[in-house]
């Protein structure tokens, strides 16, 4: 027996059981975010000091 296998859908939500809502991963990832956004700032003073380089 032979079987093509045309494609996976692993990741289909129908089949992923959430196990945090919003609200949880909100509490736990302040501290990731705010960590961002200082080295965003961070990024953005370096650029200005010594030259954009896109």
């Amino acid at each position: 027996m032979v079987v093509k296998v045309e494609g996976f859908a692993w990741n289909c939500n129908r089949h992923i059981t959430p196990r945090f809502t919003e609200a949880e991963l909100a509490g736990a990832l302040e501290r990731v975010y705010d960590r961002i956004v200082r080295l965003e700032e961070e990024n953005r003073d370096l650029r200005s000091r010594f030259g954009s380089r896109d």
